[in-house]
């Protein structure tokens, strides 16, 4: 009995040193922190509100009222279109790629507070480290998601929250101009106009003016993106060839008015009353309202 005890103490012994000397390759063992981590999605923090407007046109709104747009212009010896719409950007990164691991997919979702059931999606494009977000709403609290799809199956997520800030909705549509949304501006009783109902800008086809000319991809945006219903065409048309670059499943309405106290003319006593009936029907909503230019008969 005290032999086969001695020998078992003989093999443990022996069994710790084999166990020791493989073990040992001269180097300290390696920490928690110096074992990699794996891959990893990071979103970058966003400013506390997200400016969505050109600065120069911020600059404009803060400015006195006797300043004219094309004076601040010129002071500031700024060439840039201001109408159109400065876009959310969206920094991430991925770390920690293990060859032979590559990205396959990356797509972006985006969201207000609240309504993740009404999130819209984009697949980002090349893998690029950002991610732009066109004509969100002013004022408003927002989520954006991230997830990247790896070569061996691995998924990533990362989420983040950020504020628009309140300032003129100004957006962007492909092959037109002056393009803003009427909503969240207050009211006299400290209400918001609602956004998304009513929107105005350029003519749509052309007719006056060549290089207000909606594209395939602006069709789209309108109806999809906008959900325009009904369109209210302010212009003078009876020189021109009107074109509906809407189609068939949009209502036109026509009606020639004059620009600023113009419409209170006796020649618009009859016209002007149907303007407002069309504002006034909730079936024309989501409505654009346009002349040639988006100004002056459209609004200032």
């Amino acid at each position: 009995m005290h032999s086969f005890k001695h020998t078992l103490s003989l093999c443990i012994v022996f069994l710790l040193v084999i166990l020791a000397a493989g073990c040992d390759d001269g180097n300290p063992p390696e920490s928690p922190s110096d074992i990699p981590a794996g891959p990893s999605l990071t979103i970058t923090e966003m400013p506390e509100e997200v400016i969505l407007i050109h600065p120069s046109a911020q600059k404009f709104l803060n400015a006195g009222d006797d300043v004219q747009a094309e004076d601040l212009r010129k002071t500031l010896g700024d060439k840039d279109r201001w109408d159109v719409s400065i876009p959310a950007v969206v920094e991430f990164r991925v770390d920690g790629l293990v060859a032979p691991q590559l990205i396959t997919s990356c797509t972006a979702k985006f969201w207000k507070d609240g309504e993740p059931e009404k999130a819209k999606t984009l697949e980002v494009q090349n893998y690029a480290n950002e991610v732009r977000l066109y004509n969100l709403e002013r004022g408003e609290q927002y989520r954006v998601s991230l997830t990247v799809l790896l070569s061996d199956g691995v998924e990533l997520y990362d989420e983040i929250g950020f504020r628009t800030a309140d300032l003129p909705r100004i957006l962007t549509v492909d092959g037109i101009s002056n393009f803003r949304d009427f909503g969240g501006w207050k009211t006299a009783d400290g209400s918001r106009i609602r956004q998304g109902l009513l929107y105005r800008g350029t003519e749509l086809d052309g007719a006056v003016n060549s290089k207000y000319n909606l594209t395939s991809a602006g069709v789209a945006q309108m109806e999809e993106e906008f959900g325009i219903r009904a369109v209210l065409d302010l212009r003078y048309t009876k020189n021109y060839e009107i074109v509906e670059r809407l189609g068939p499943n949009v209502r036109y309405h026509y009606y020639s008015v004059s620009s600023y106290v113009g419409i209170f003319a006796n020649k618009h006593k009859v016209t002007t009353p149907y303007v407002f009936r069309v504002l006034a029907d909730p079936d024309n909503y989501p409505l654009y309202i346009h002349c040639t230019h988006g100004m002056d008969r459209t609004g200032t």
